[in-house]
């Protein structure tokens, strides 16, 4: 079995094996070829289309690409129509195409059925083809652009500190271990959790002798709420070079000011204060938050504070939703809040959403279906609400975008999310999978063990669950095969993302961004960049005419096959 490294000395892909040259060429009086996508358009066609497209999305938009004078809007300057090689490497050029339905940023080889040259492309990896259309972002509130985008030294500590300024305002925990001896050395910061994650929320007030904490800070000691807040997490939070944050007592108080005026579940807290004051300790107070929404889905007005709390005194009779957070005014129990709630997100991300806007929830439908079931689909899944949240939209401004490390938190928190749905369902659909029938419980019950109480209830993830057992071993039993019927392989190329690429640097640079601000832009540029040499290897006979098909597994932004 031969072993190829790709290098830039031994052929044509450069130092991270994605360099190779075009092979389309001029033939006679035809028009220049474009190299991102292929269609036989000179450049200044595609720029017109492409022009075209913005301005019918600036037309249909009622926002702004950008809420802010310190940032540059985009402008047709902006979009680049043609892919050319810089350094060694192929240019895919910058993100300009933009989706049909939901006006996404997607560069041309993202797009569906990459076989065939489509002016304008379409895509589907964003909404679905128009099937998921969720609210647009409200535009900020301008103390958090400042802070984002003003450049001073303040904004400068608000950006590196992001992750401690979020969770000081925070109304619920993490419950997951942040794991963060990762990020001892010198390289970009890595957000890495441990064990199951899920968000908790606890009592109004803390108990006799302990700090207030979370949605604590909101109610307690509001006098000295400020300094409350930065003891609270500048003693126990460290940086990643182990010195003690620096967090501003003007910062805090800013975005203090701004939450109480935006956002619906910090109003309901302070409103319990300002109503109860002192008496708040000696009353059986209980704020509910309601996780049914009864609004039409197709207008987008941001939820008001009784729409999503309720304050009573006492006991109440009112029939409550199993996903509704009952917060009581003294408790030594946290409680466990679903995923599936609203404010599931908002509620630990107040500087995502400052106005409370609801994460996703089962009320979400779908624009529209188009398969012929008989019991089609009508709700969007947590993992198609996440795809269209971390797309960049043309005439939308999210914070989500620029939140640098709070982003890749995001992210995290997201995929455990997804996660847990899945594994629930396989959970509470065990009979239609058939668990009982899988030969090691059979053969548990068959050698004459009839205490069910050993055997424990089993959850099986079958060979769907991507990561599992059997989805593990299902692959390795498809590459046996293979190498069964093809012979064993010739070549092992190992192809790694490399985030200097110049369409993802000058893509970052122009939103005054680190390649670790945007793990989803490398992970895009990276699947496009392995598909072009996947092409080349089995389409192109690269290293000469292939006889199978390959085996590829994907770690991070690392593949080989």
């Amino acid at each position: 079995m031969k072993k190829a490294t790709a290098t830039s000395e031994e052929n044509e892909f450069g130092s991270s094996s994605n360099s190779y040259q075009s092979r389309s060429k001029n033939k006679g009086k035809q028009p220049l070829t474009d190299t991102t996508n292929g269609t036989n358009m000179n450049s200044q066609e595609l720029e017109k289309i492409q022009m075209q497209q913005h301005a019918n999305c600036n037309s249909q938009s009622q926002n702004t690409t950008y809420c802010n004078e310190n940032i540059t809007p985009l402008t047709s300057s902006t979009f680049a129509s043609s892919s050319k090689v810089v350094s060694g490497y192929e240019d895919y050029g910058d993100a300009t195409w933009l989706c049909e339905h939901c006006n996404a940023l997607m560069w041309y080889n993202e797009r569906i059925n990459k076989r065939r040259n489509c002016i304008p492309p379409k895509f589907s990896m964003c909404c679905m083809h128009g099937k998921i259309e969720l609210p647009p972002p409200p535009v900020l509130p301008q103390v958090l652009l400042d802070l984002l985008f003003r450049g001073d030294s303040e904004s400068i500590n608000f950006i590196e500190n992001i992750r401690a300024y979020n969770s000081m305002f925070a109304f619920t925990s993490m419950g997951g271990e942040i794991d963060a001896s990762v990020n001892n050395g010198r390289g970009p910061f890595v957000f890495r959790l441990h064990g199951q994650n899920f968000h908790q929320i606890g009592s109004l007030l803390p108990e006799e002798g302990l700090p207030p904490a979370f949605t604590q800070l909101y109610i307690f000691d509001t006098e000295n709420e400020v300094r409350n807040r930065i003891s609270a997490f500048s003693s126990k939070r460290r940086a990643p070079n182990s010195q003690p944050r620096t967090l501003r007592d003007d910062t805090v108080e800013a975005i203090k000011s701004m939450l109480d005026e935006c956002k619906p579940y910090a109003k309901i807290l302070r409103t319990a204060r300002d109503r109860f004051g002192d008496a708040l300790q000696s009353l059986d107070v209980k704020i509910i938050l309601i996780s049914g929404r009864g609004t039409n889905e197709k207008t987008y007005n941001l939820p008001t504070t009784s729409e999503v709390a309720a304050l009573f005194v006492g006991d109440f009779d009112e029939e409550i939703d199993a996903r509704d957070i009952i917060v009581e005014t003294k408790g030594n129990k946290l409680t466990r809040i679903s995923e599936l709630h609203p404010a599931y997100l908002p509620l630990q991300y107040p500087l995502l959403f400052p106005f409370g806007e609801d994460g996703y929830h089962i009320d979400l439908h779908l624009k529209r279906t188009t398969t012929t079931s008989k019991k089609p689909r009508s709700k969007v899944s947590m993992r198609e609400f996440f795809a269209y949240r971390i797309f960049e939209r043309y005439n939308q401004f999210s914070a989500l975008m620029f939140s640098g490390k709070l982003f890749q938190q995001f992210l995290v928190d997201g995929f455990t999310m997804i996660e847990a749905e899945r594994i629930r369902y396989l959970k509470l659909n065990q009979k239609a999978l058939r668990a009982d029938k899988y030969s090691n419980v059979s053969a548990y019950a068959s050698s004459g063990n009839q205490d069910s109480t050993k055997c424990g209830k089993r959850i099986v993830l079958p060979s769907t669950y991507v990561g599992g057992a059997r989805y593990m071993r299902e692959k390795y039993m498809d590459a046996m095969a293979v190498c069964q019927t093809f012979g064993y392989p010739e070549l092992f190329i190992t192809f790694t993302c490399n985030p200097k690429w110049p369409d993802i640097t000058r893509h970052l640079q122009q939103r005054r961004l680190k390649s670790e601000d945007r793990a989803d832009i490398l992970s895009r540029v990276f699947k496009m960049n392995l598909d072009s040499l996947i092409f080349e290897i089995h389409n192109k006979n690269l290293f000469g005419s292939s006889r199978g098909s390959k085996l590829s597994t994907t770690i991070g932004q690392k593949s080989s096959f």
